[in-house]
C-alpha cells in the first residue's frame, strides 16, 4: 500500500524477512470487529483482577520472570529469605495487576487502528523517532490500542510462552506469538506512595532503585491467546499430563474455548522515560521496535494535520452500546485520511502513461514514502544556536507519501537494487 512498505511490515516481508515470521504466525490473528473491543478489553480487566490470576502472576515471579520495573512491599518483603519469600511475590502481584487493570479499564479511550493506520504507522517507524519522548504526544493519559494487522511477533518455545507453569511440556516445539494490542497510562516512581520502592529490572540480579524523579509512560503489549494453539496441527502432541495421558493442541485449543479464557495475553511491557530518545536501531521484533510504532502512533494522532493543512488521518467515534456508570466512551476508530490512501490502480496507471525516458530529475514524478522530517519551533534563534535548539525546540513532523514533481510529468517507479559486495562487519576497507 505504502511506497517500501513491503519492507516494513511483519506481516508482508521479503524473502530474506520471512523467517522472522512463519506463515501460521500471520495468520493466527483474525481482526476483530470495533464494536468487539469494549467487551475484550472488559473481559481483560476482569481476569486481571481476579484472585486466580493473582496466583498464577505471583508464580511466575517467583520462577524469576519478572516486569520491566519491579516494586518491593516496605513491611511485606522478608529480607531474611527474598527467593522464597511467597507473601511478597503475592503482593508485588496484586499491585502489578492493579496496575495492569487501571490501564485498560474505562473511562481509558478505547483505539482501533485499522489496516491501512496500522501500515502507516510500520512504514514510518522504520526511521526512529527524532524527537525525545514527549508527554504531549500522548492521544490521552492513559490509552488501549488495538491493530488489525500484527505490529511484530516473536518466537518462543511453548515452555517459554507457558512461563515454565507446565512442567512436563513439549521444550522442541516452537509458537510464534503475534503483538496486536497495546494499553499505556503515565507513570511516577512515587505514584504508589512511600510504602512501594520501584527497581529496575536486571539480567544480573538484584536492579538498581528507580530514582524518585522519574515519570514516564508504562507500556504494555499484547498477544491473542485463543487462536494460538489454533495454527497448530490439531494433533500436535503438546504436553504431558501427570497421570501419563498426552494433551494435543486441538484439546489445549478447545479447552481454553470452553473455559472462558480471554482473547488477550499480557506479552511484553517496557517503560518510556519523558525526555529520552528511542533507541536509533532496536533489535527487530523486541518491545523497543514495538514501541517505536506506538510513539508513531501517538504522533500521527498528535499531529492534526500537513503543512497543507490536510487531515492525515479520519477518527470515527463509535457510542457504547450501552451507558455504564464508569464513563465509558465508545471506540475510536482511526483510518488513514482518503487523501492519503492510494488508489490500487494509480501506481499501474501512472507506470502505463509514463514514457520511460531517462531525462532529469525536472523531466519526471516520484514517488515518496512517508517519514518524518525534524522541525526547528524556534526558527528565529536557531542560526545562533543550532546545537541548543536541536536539543530543546527541534519535533518531528509527519510527512505523508506524496508524489514530487512537476504535474503533468511521467511517473518513474525504480526497482531499489541494493549491492552486498563483503560481508557485514568488515570494514577493512573503510
Amino acid at each position: 500500500m505504502w511506497h517500501g512498505r513491503e519492507t516494513s511490515t511483519t506481516t508482508r516481508t521479503t524473502p530474506v524477512e520471512d523467517d522472522r515470521l512463519s506463515q501460521p504466525a500471520r495468520n493466527a490473528w483474525k481482526p476483530r470487529r470495533s464494536q468487539e473491543l469494549p467487551a475484550m478489553r472488559d473481559r481483560q480487566v476482569s481476569i486481571v483482577r481476579s484472585p486466580a490470576y493473582h496466583d498464577i502472576t505471583a508464580q511466575i515471579l517467583q520462577r524469576g520472570n519478572s516486569s520491566y520495573f519491579m516494586p518491593k512491599i516496605i513491611g511485606v518483603y522478608d529480607e531474611h529469605d527474598p527467593d522464597h519469600d511467597e507473601l511478597h511475590h503475592l503482593a508485588q502481584a496484586r499491585l502489578l495487576c492493579e496496575a495492569e487493570a487501571a490501564r485498560l479499564a474505562a473511562p481509558t479511550p478505547i483505539w482501533h487502528a485499522t489496516a491501512d493506520m496500522t501500515s502507516l504507522a510500520l512504514a514510518i517507524a522504520k526511521t526512529p523517532p527524532i524527537e525525545p519522548a514527549n508527554p504531549g504526544r500522548l492521544p490521552s493519559e492513559s490509552g488501549f490500542i488495538v491493530f488489525d494487522e500484527p505490529i511484530g511477533g516473536t518466537t518462543a518455545s511453548i515452555h517459554n510462552l507457558t512461563n515454565g507453569l507446565w512442567d512436563l511440556v513439549r521444550r522442541d516445539l516452537t509458537i510464534t506469538t503475534p503483538v496486536i494490542a497495546a494499553a499505556w497510562s503515565t507513570w511516577k516512581a512515587t505514584g504508589d506512595g512511600p510504602g512501594v520502592q520501584w527497581y529496575r529490572r536486571s539480567p544480573f540480579g538484584v536492579g538498581l532503585p528507580v530514582e524518585a524523579s522519574f515519570e514516564g509512560v508504562w507500556v504494555h503489549f499484547y498477544t491473542e491467546v485463543r487462536d494460538l494453539y489454533g495454527q497448530l496441527e490439531p494433533d500436535e502432541p503438546l504436553w504431558t499430563h501427570p497421570s501419563g495421558e498426552i494433551v494435543t493442541a486441538a484439546q489445549v485449543f478447545e479447552a481454553q474455548k470452553h473455559a472462558g479464557t480471554p482473547q488477550l495475553e499480557m506479552h511484553a511491557d517496557i517503560v518510556l522515560r519523558w525526555g529520552s530518545h528511542l533507541p536509533a536501531a532496536p533489535k527487530p521484533d523486541s518491545r523497543q521496535e514495538w514501541l517505536n510504532v506506538l510513539y508513531t502512533c501517538w504522533q500521527l494522532l498528535s499531529q492534526r494535520s500537513t503543512p497543507a493543512r490536510t487531515p492525515l488521518l479520519q477518527v470515527e467515534h463509535l457510542a457504547p452500546r450501552r451507558k455504564h456508570n464508569d464513563g465509558e466512551s465508545g471506540v475510536r476508530v482511526v483510518r488513514v485520511h482518503p487523501d492519503y490512501r492510494p488508489s490500487m490502480h494509480a501506481a499501474a496507471r501512472d507506470a502505463a502513461l509514463s514514457t520511460g525516458r531517462r531525462a532529469g530529475s525536472c523531466e519526471y514524478r516520484w514517488p515518496v514514502p512517508p517519514h518524518r522530517r525534524s522541525v526547528c519551533r524556534n526558527p528565529a534563534g536557531h542560526h545562533l544556536d543550532p546545537e541548543e535548539c536541536t536539543k530543546t525546540t527541534h519535533v518531528d513532523t509527519i510527512v505523508m507519501p506524496h508524489i514530487n514533481g512537476p504535474v503533468g510529468k511521467p511517473l518513474r517507479i525504480r526497482p531499489r537494487v541494493r549491492k552486498w559486495d563483503r560481508q557485514p562487519g568488515d570494514h577493512a576497507a573503510d
